[in-house]
């Protein structure tokens, strides 16, 4: 699977791509914060960015504003594996602007994931630790 194919899917159609990184990913700032509130939040405020619902910037010290007005307001979200896992943590948000959701592979149930019938599957019980080390490098 490659992401530019799946790109090349959408862009072919009309459709505009937005690739964004969470908190602590992709040379982005701060700490990965996997599986909390504030990492689904950091992608809801992209949703909103592009429904004109957030402000912003170029980066983080010029305080040049950018906006999407090349963005209709309906915005789908896809993903694979745990990037697959933030369109249905984002979508449980009800943010307005959010049509759909594509996700490959991802986890919509954290307690199904990491655990069967009550039994933990894994051996760690830090697992989102783990998987947000993962994420981070």
């Amino acid at each position: 699977f490659s992401y530019a194919d799946l790109y090349d899917y959408y862009l072919v159609r009309g459709y505009a791509v937005v690739e964004a990184a969470g908190i602590g990913t992709y040379g982005s700032e701060g700490f990965e914060l996997c599986s909390t509130k504030l990492e689904r939040d950091s992608h809801k405020a992209v949703v909103e960015w592009l429904t004109g619902d957030r402000r912003a910037f170029t980066d983080a010290v010029s305080n040049i504003e950018i906006k999407a007005d090349w963005c209709n307001g309906s915005i789908a979200m896809t993903g694979v594996s745990y990037g697959g896992t933030i369109p249905f943590e984002v979508a449980v948000t009800g943010v307005k602007g959010l049509k759909t959701i594509i996700p490959f592979a991802g986890i919509a149930s954290w307690y199904d994931y990491t655990n069967s019938q009550g039994i933990a599957l894994l051996l760690s019980a830090n697992y989102t630790e783990i998987l947000a080390a993962y994420n981070s490098g």
